[in-house]
């Protein structure tokens, strides 16, 4: 069961602090079924012991689990190997008597069925259409991160890193493999995708000597003491530059070969069984609902005018004085540090959020070389055993060109979102490890793009403004996740997009955006879809809670249920609020 590094971004619309306090573990009371902790407990730990990068990133004491001699390397690119993994473990989950579960080992049993049933769906699908380098979210740029991001604790771990950059050839070799195959199948992104990799791999190698892999490495190991340190360092920058540096190049010289080469320069939908393959990674993991692609088109379609109804009645009754505020864009939340933003929002939360124990983390901004622009910043996530060291990076220019936006940002990221939610989750259900490897983006993605709504909150005075900015986030959002499906799902072209988005636009703005949507949608398919469908099915079941209960409803009382029941499918979440909602209403006589 292969996990990559989870990196969770928060992503543009088209529009140094260390700490040493370990969290307090809260244990549950009720009693375990020891038997399904037992089985749970060994798949986490297979699961961590087939992936040394997962490994590294997920566990810190490693050992304290059982877990050594680990292979140092990058692993593979293909999972189908996987295939009997997820049948055998399903097959354990269906057969199994779950009267004697306590209530977080139901919903973790729950999360299981759904997640290794995705999975199943990936492999069983027989079309493949996802590309190994994208603009976003590839290999060319989550190598890069992991190995800027990877955190040397002792002198092992130094030398560590030092093998998986020596990897890094075979693996990137494995990757460049993959894409030619794809090529020989006539499967080969557009020019302007092409465009976008090479761009971001001759930003990575425009720095040799000081390249960021190089700098990030010396300060890490400058913080241990150790007496060969310069030995390493010097070991380190000859990999990167006589191993890594190469790999980025032989990148560059494969997509510089196939400009021109595309067949297909729009959508999935025209690719051979493009429709099928985007329903299975739609209802597979974008979505985390079993919801159709075109009820969730209709939805969004529909959302999409209701909001902008909204918009326009906000806009209407908005004064002179607070429209000239929200339009002119200045920095009037008042904040420009990333680290003052956070602490800011921790202050306001406690009517509306439980506590967590304090925890520690850091807040840098991204060199040039390993950002992208569409990239303003991203939360990675906290090992499971020691959930104090938490890192935020920050995209410089994005702060300072717009601090009110990064500070929303980072309620995503940090407080209420990513780092508080996956804190809240471990410290109180530290049982539960095997939570660590069970993702639904859409849970994830939807928690902190709901709690942005309290960023907002927390930050601006005015009701109006807060409200039309609200409505701009979702109009956002919703937008660009239609339109992926009108491109990957119904075959729109770029006029067809233009079209639609004249309904909102000016034409000439209208083209200019439907150009740079495709462009961006093509090259990474399903790319917002998680962040709206997630904040909608957030929203909606929140307001779903608060009718129902009326003048009983308690939004604490409603968060810490969703953070307690931790990152699950919406199918279960759904079933988790609806029976809070039962308990919670007189049963009628």
């Amino acid at each position: 069961m292969k996990k990559i590094l989870q990196l969770l971004l928060v992503v543009l619309m088209v529009l140094p602090f260390f700490g040493c306090k370990k969290p307090e573990i809260i244990i549950e009371p009720d009693p375990l079924d020891e038997n399904f902790q037992k089985i749970i407990d060994e798949w986490f730990v297979e699961d961590m012991s087939e992936d040394y990068l997962s490994l590294h990133f997920g566990v810190v004491n490693p050992k304290e689990l059982g877990i050594e001699n680990v292979e140092v390397t990058l692993g593979e690119i293909e999972i189908e190997d996987d295939y009997d993994g997820y049948l055998n473990r399903l097959e354990v989950l269906n057969n199994y008597d779950i009267s004697d579960l306590n209530r977080e080992q139901l919903i973790t049993y729950k999360a299981l069925i759904a997640y290794y049933n995705k999975m199943q769906s990936y492999l069983e699908c027989e079309y493949d259409y996802g590309f190994v380098f994208t603009p976003n979210r590839g290999v060319n740029n989550n190598l890069i991160t992991s190995f800027t991001e990877f955190e040397l604790r002792n002198e092992q771990d130094a030398k560590d890193m030092i093998t998986l950059v020596l990897d890094s050839e075979r693996y990137m070799d494995l990757c460049i493999d993959y894409t030619k195959r794809q090529a020989d199948e006539g499967i080969v992104q557009n020019d302007d995708v092409i465009e976008k990799i090479i761009d971001s791999c001759e930003r990575f190698i425009s720095r040799v000597e000081d390249n960021e892999v190089i700098k990030a490495y010396n300060a890490s190991i400058e913080k241990l003491g150790l007496a060969n340190e310069e030995e390493l360092k010097q070991q380190l920058a000859d990999a990167v530059i006589n191993t890594l540096i190469p790999a980025y190049q032989k990148v560059i010289d494969l997509y510089t070969g196939l400009y021109g080469k595309c067949t297909n320069p729009d959508g999935l939908f025209y690719y051979e069984g493009g429709t099928v393959y985007y329903e299975t990674i739609f209802l597979g993991g974008v979505s985390s609902t079993s919801r159709s692609v075109d009820k969730w088109a209709a939805t969004l379609r529909s959302l999409i005018n209701g909001v902008v109804k909204n918009i326009s009645t906000v806009s209407n009754r908005m004064s002179y004085n607070d429209y000239n505020k929200w339009s002119s864009g200045r920095n009037h939340y008042g904040y420009k540090d990333p680290y003052e933003m956070i602490e800011y929002v921790k202050s306001q939360m406690a009517a509306d959020f439980p506590p967590i124990p304090e925890v520690e983390y850091s807040v840098n901004y991204l060199d040039p070389t390993v950002t992208s622009e569409n990239i303003a910043a991203y939360y990675l996530i906290a090992p499971i055993d020691n959930l104090t060291n938490n890192v935020i990076k920050c995209n410089e220019a994005y702060s300072k060109d717009s601090p009110d936006e990064m500070a929303i940002t980072l309620s995503h990221e940090a407080y209420p979102g990513h780092l508080y939610q996956h804190t809240y989750y471990f410290t109180h259900h530290p049982s539960q490890k095997i939570r660590y490897n069970v993702g639904f983006i859409g849970y994830s993605e939807g928690w902190a793009m709901y709690v942005e709504e309290y960023g907002y909150k927390y930050y601006e005075k005015s009701k109006d403004i807060m409200e039309l900015e609200i409505l701009y986030l979702k109009f956002n959002y919703y937008l660009q996740a239609y339109c992926d499906m009108l491109i990957n799902y119904y075959g729109y072209q770029v006029d067809d997009v233009a079209n639609y988005l004249s309904e909102f636009f000016g034409e000439s703005y209208a083209y200019s955006l439907a150009q740079n949507i495709y462009n961006t949608l093509i090259g990474d398919p399903s790319m917002f879809t998680p962040y709206a469908l997630g904040y909608y099915q957030m929203t909606s079941l929140y307001d779903k809670t608060q009718k129902a209960l009326d003048k009983n409803f308690n939004v604490k009382e409603f968060n810490t249920l969703i953070l307690d029941t931790g990152d699950v499918d919406f199918d279960t979440l759904t079933w988790i609020v609806d029976e809070y909602i039962a308990s919670k209403t007189p049963a009628e006589k």
